[in-house]
Parts: C-alpha cells; sequence; structure tokens
C-alpha cells in the first residue's frame, strides 16, 4: 500500500486494519488522526465520534490492538514512513511511529527537510522507498 498526505492516511489505514494481506507500505506526509485540528487542517468529523472512526484512525486502534495474529503480520510487514521536518503532520506521524515501536512493529521513519509535503518531493521519496 503506498499513499501520499490523505493517501497516506488510507494506505496505513487499510494496511493496519488488514495486515494478513500486505507485505509493504510506504506512507508519505501522512495524517494519521483525521480528528486533529493542526494549522489550517481541521477535525474532519468536526467533533463526531464513533466506533467507525475509531476503528478507522491507526492512532486510535492500533494502542489496544493485541491480536496476536494481527501483530505477527505487522511485525513481518515493510513499513516506511515519511515526513517534513516542517510539516504540520509531523508530531502525529511521530505518534504513530511511538506506537508502533511498543507494539515491536519495526518501521523505518525518515524526516525531510522543509515541510516536504508535495509532489516534488514525494516523487524524490517515491524513487528511494517504493
Amino acid at each position: 500500500a503506498h499513499g501520499c498526505s490523505l493517501g497516506a492516511f488510507h494506505a496505513a489505514n487499510i494496511a493496519f486494519r488488514h495486515p494478513h494481506l500486505f507485505k509493504k507500505l510506504a506512507a508519505f506526509s501522512g495524517r494519521y488522526d483525521l480528528t486533529l485540528s493542526v494549522e489550517h487542517f481541521r477535525d474532519l468529523f468536526d467533533g463526531y465520534y464513533s466506533e467507525n472512526i475509531y476503528f478507522n484512525t491507526p492512532t486510535h486502534f492500533l494502542p489496544g490492538l493485541g491480536c496476536d495474529e494481527r501483530l505477527k503480520h505487522l511485525r513481518d510487514m515493510d513499513i516506511v514512513f515519511t515526513v517534513g521536518r516542517e510539516d504540520p503532520f509531523r508530531d502525529n506521524n511521530e505518534h504513530l511511529s511511538d506506537i508502533l515501536r511498543g507494539k515491536g512493529v519495526n518501521h523505518a521513519f525518515h524526516l525531510w527537510d522543509e515541510r516536504a509535503h508535495q509532489g516534488y518531493y514525494w516523487r524524490r521519496m517515491a524513487q528511494i522507498y517504493v
């Protein structure tokens, strides 16, 4: 699974929910919690919250994931995250990285100079990480 920005969210969400179907995840400049308001990016659900949002928000459902089979598949997956040092979602990326590390899920986490949240950077990232 691969995506950039909101596409990174979708790629990560489906790969983390169904890790038995994926061997690799390459997610660039993602926002992994759509309930956050950061800079001019608002909570996309305007404060609404339900089980559907919980189970489709990696930074919400992964901390509670205890299924050994799913964790095994996550640990077998090749996972790469990239985000710009000045990207407004850097903290969210680092939080997701911490969650995965806490679950024993190895992954690569790369910081790029500047904001790096546009096609110019994503094309360069894809050549290296996809």
